[in-house]
């Protein structure tokens, strides 16, 4: 995909999985994940070249001199290659936009109680808060689960990869 066809499909603020280093499929990743199981060795480098940030996106994609398309996202400095970057699945999109919802419906229950019973202003801001910590409580728990499902999924790939490389040999 270039950079015009992402723009196109995904707006600026599109959650997305990016790999700065390298994809989880790459051997490398294989090797450093299999290395951190077994309880052996990893050289920090390996595992930076290894991580993944669950994100959004925070430029339009754009196209490098030498033609390969990148977009930036929050929390990494610099363009990364469309082909190291995942848009996060629906059903994360889907609890965030449901979490968001949520809170905003917390608020307002909370805006209608006071109307009707005056509090200080200090509840006011330790309610809000109770309701933001819930919300992202939730929301962490459920990227904890969309990130073990990732995983599971990368696992599964390398084992396809081994099973189908051993059948050919």
């Amino acid at each position: 995909m270039n950079a015009e066809q992402w723009n196109k499909r995904y707006p600026v603020g599109t959650p997305v999985i990016a790999y700065p280093g390298v994809r989880p499929e790459d051997p490398l990743a294989v090797a450093v994940r299999q290395r951190q199981e077994s309880g052996g060795y990893v050289d920090p480098g390996s595992v930076d070249l290894c991580r993944r940030l669950v994100t959004v996106t925070r430029t339009p994609a754009w196209t490098l001199g030498h033609g390969e398309p990148v977009v930036s996202v929050e929390g990494y400095a610099g363009g990364i290659c469309l082909t190291h970057i995942d848009v996060a699945d629906d059903r994360l999109a889907q609890d965030h936009k449901r979490l968001a919802a949520y809170y905003e419906a917390l608020l307002d229950a909370w805006q209608a109680y006071q109307e009707q019973q005056p509090v200080g202003p200090d509840l006011e801001h330790v309610l809000a808060d109770a309701a933001k910590a819930v919300a992202d409580k939730e929301q962490r728990e459920l990227r904890a689960e969309c990130d073990d499902l990732v995983c599971t999924v990368v696992r599964l790939t390398a084992e396809n990869a081994r099973l189908r490389a051993a059948l050919a040999a």
